[in-house]
């Protein structure tokens, strides 16, 4: 995940009838990036480890009864290399190929980006007040993920929506 962000607002006092005049600039930028590769859908039979409990596996290295006094349970700490080795070992007796909608159905890319002004004027006369302004809110978001055609598998692949929409949004009050 990323995200951007950029603000600016100004003030300019004008001490008469308009007050004073504020303007302002807001830029923000989010994207996301989802993947989700299948490696193995993991079959230990037939390996040292068919049938094993987590704790007769030889796996964990240590136990961690509790954090912040015993509050909160975590569990096992795994060792790293005896897990790979458990996986390597079991992917070699029990091989999987996974299609190419299996790989990419779950990934997913998005991103969001907003723009926006505003400016507003304060304006007195004697007991009146009023300040009237308004907002121009642009939206872009564009998403890209798996598209399955289950009819014709050779039309499946990556697709893109985009949406763009802008918002005004005029703003009146007056205080007597």
């Amino acid at each position: 995940d990323a995200r951007t962000a950029l603000r600016l607002d100004a003030t300019y006092d004008f001490g008469g009838l308009f007050d004073h005049v504020k303007a302002g600039f807001k830029y923000s930028k989010s994207e996301r990036k989802y993947d989700s590769t299948q490696l193995w859908d993991g079959d230990l039979s037939n390996t040292p480890y068919s049938g094993a409990t987590l704790a007769t596996s030889g796996l964990v290295d240590r136990q961690i009864e509790g954090i912040d006094h015993g509050t909160y349970y975590y569990g096992s700490i795994l060792n790293r290399t005896r897990v790979i080795n458990a996986i390597q070992a079991a992917m070699k007796d029990h091989p999987v190929t996974y299609s190419e909608a299996d790989q990419n159905a779950d990934d997913k890319t998005g991103s969001e980006t907003i723009t926006a002004a505003y400016a507003l004027v304060d304006i007195r006369f004697n007991d009146l007040q009023v300040v009237t302004g308004a907002r121009i809110e642009h939206t872009s978001v564009e998403n890209t993920d798996w598209a399955e055609d289950t009819d014709n598998g050779d039309n499946s692949g990556f697709q893109t929506s985009t949406k763009d929409y802008t918002n005004i949004l005029p703003s009146i009050t007056a205080v007597w």
